[in-house]
């Protein structure tokens, strides 16, 4: 028992170093900015510039504090799921009206292959909607500039798969393994873009769990990355 409270306290202690360092970043860009324009730095014909990067860091913290109290569920076991009966097609494009700024700035062709015109499944929408936004977010993230990403469902059984491929950098297969890990970072290993807490496929992975489905990843360095789940099909 002893070896336990050990573990959890060390834990508990890595889990606040990782969170201090992830909100220490975005809070000092921002106060340095400021400071910057208070003081006459950054000139006031340049204001647009920095208040699109102030407002950016301000997401990203917002964003963080989203990802800490759903992994604190997560992690008290905590995890709810309410099955509903939604279409999955439409689930899916729901999501990527949310990106369609991304898509168009890194110029993505984006192809959908929907094994039916219309798909019914049971899970819990807004949980499925939460890993749909993870994935495709990495996959815009690291998809090269003028590639695409493509989001295939095909039926199998009972279930429904849905699978998402980006044409980006790819990750080595010795890192296959560490992608669904609390802080572990793609951005280390798949490009420059520091903008990650690396939480997200942590929290994916979990919610999958939750419904006792599955998940996987592959990858092709260089090449591809391809994401894919189950979900219970409604019958």
């Amino acid at each position: 028992m002893a070896f336990e409270l050990n573990k959890v306290d060390e834990n508990r202690k890595i889990f606040l170093s990782n969170i201090s360092h992830d909100i220490k970043t975005p809070l000092t860009n921002i106060n340095g900015f400021l400071e910057a324009m208070k003081d006459g730095t950054i000139k006031k014909e340049d204001y647009e510039k920095y208040i699109d990067i102030l407002s950016n860091e301000t997401k990203r913290l917002i964003n963080f504090t989203k990802e800490i109290i759903t992994i604190n569920t997560l992690y008290e076991n905590e995890v709810i799921i309410c099955y509903d009966k939604f279409e999955i097609n439409t689930l899916i494009k729901d999501v990527l009206k949310i990106f369609e700024g991304r898509i168009r700035n890194k110029n993505i062709t984006f192809n959908l292959v929907f094994a039916e015109k219309e798909t019914y499944v049971y899970a819990d929408r807004d949980k499925i909607y939460r890993v749909i936004y993870n994935i495709i977010d990495n996959a815009i993230k690291f998809c090269n500039d003028g590639k695409g990403i493509c989001i295939e469902t095909t039926i199998e059984d009972k279930k429904v798969r849905i699978s998402i491929i980006d044409e980006g950098i790819g990750l080595a297969e010795k890192n296959l393994k560490d992608v669904w890990k609390r802080f572990y970072k793609l951005d280390e290993s798949r490009g420059t873009e520091k903008n990650s807490f690396g939480l997200g496929l942590y929290i994916v992975k979990q919610i999958i769990d939750a419904h006792e489905e599955n998940i996987s990843v592959q990858s092709k360095e260089g090449e591809w990355t391809k994401f894919d789940f189950t979900v219970r099909k409604f019958l």
